[in-house]
């Protein structure tokens, strides 16, 4: 899919009405979920308070009062707070069994997949988007 994506190919995902009726009934519930599980994000002392966390949630859940950075109930646990963090200061309280240690490097993955294609080029590979992504400082 990935390879798809960056080579700019359209892709369609088919689904039966099982799957619809199911996915509509747990999307409601899960995005209430979603929202308190932000309330479960604790900050550890490593924190610097670069504002990156905050800078990089697109629900505007993190805010920072009196040096001390806090989260509100619009989480939608996409986790960029975590993974954008420089110092790894974000985890869970005690929703531990969640992965959250290392996070991604969008670089390194594109890097990865230019290695695997022989004969082409990264500069080739790279999606159009690509370049404002990583170039906004936020990530």
């Amino acid at each position: 899919m990935c390879g798809e994506v960056i080579n700019g190919q359209k892709r369609v995902l088919k689904t039966g009405l099982g799957l619809k009726l199911g996915i509509g009934l747990a999307a409601p519930v899960f995005s209430v979920l979603f929202r308190f599980m932000g309330k479960d994000l604790k900050v550890s002392e490593a924190c610097t308070h670069c504002g990156l966390c905050v800078d990089n949630c697109p629900a505007g859940n993190i805010y920072e009062k009196k040096h001390d950075i806090r989260f509100k109930l619009s989480c939608n646990c996409c986790l960029r707070c975590v993974y954008s963090c420089p110092q790894k200061a974000l985890s869970f309280k005690r929703l531990t069994f969640i992965p959250v240690t290392g996070g991604y490097d969008i670089n390194k993955i594109l890097n990865q997949a230019c290695e695997k294609t022989s004969g082409e080029s990264a500069a080739n590979r790279v999606p159009p988007f690509f370049n404002e992504y990583v170039s906004n400082g936020k990530m």
